[in-house]
């Protein structure tokens, strides 16, 4: 449990390191979900396969595939969690602007998904705009920004538990795992 913890607090620190790096370098980029994603599996997997290779060494070179699994799960939401209430401390007390640009953005994006869904199934031009209407209207942007609030994004952590976290746990471990007749 010891290794869990230890390396659930590097992942944190990674990952609230990465989301400091993105908001410096340009605060768009924490609006990126692809840069976002590459970043967070590549130091995440690094992380959990260190965290099961030490894991793995304090037990004389045996790794079950149950204590691999509690060893990622364990390391894996103790650094999830850092980085969703690092976020929450960004978005809302930090830089409040980034709810404003992360709104737009989620517009942006939602306007050129319509756009090319209505393109593509030839939609009416009067459908079209009466959608644009309703993504834009205050409700829709009251509801944008209550993502930002703490109560969502505890419920966003315990989706990143599911997924990809659930791929984490099962993947890594069943990789790592060395069972004491050398299986």
């Amino acid at each position: 449990m010891k290794t869990a913890l230890k390396y659930g607090i590097i992942l944190g620190v990674v990952s609230i390191l990465s989301t400091l790096a993105m908001y410096l370098i340009n605060p768009e980029l924490l609006f990126n979900m692809k840069i976002g994603l590459a970043l967070g599996l590549i130091y995440t997997v690094a992380i959990l396969v260190l965290a099961l290779k030490e894991e793995r060494k304090i037990n004389e070179g045996i790794l079950s595939f149950g204590d691999g699994l509690k060893t990622t799960f364990v390391a894996y939401a103790i650094g999830s969690l850092f980085g969703v209430l690092f976020m929450h401390t960004l978005y809302n007390y930090i830089d409040p602007s980034l709810i404003d640009r992360g709104v737009e953005y989620s517009q942006d994006v939602a306007e050129a998904t319509l756009n090319y869904t209505a393109d593509m199934f030839d939609m009416p031009e009067s459908e079209k705009d009466k959608a644009l209407e309703e993504m834009r209207s205050p409700e829709a942007v009251a509801q944008m920004r209550s993502s930002f609030g703490f109560s969502s994004n505890m419920i966003n952590f315990l989706i990143i538990l599911i997924f990809p976290g659930f791929l984490y746990w099962l993947i890594i471990p069943a990789i790592m795992k060395k069972d004491p007749g050398g299986a």
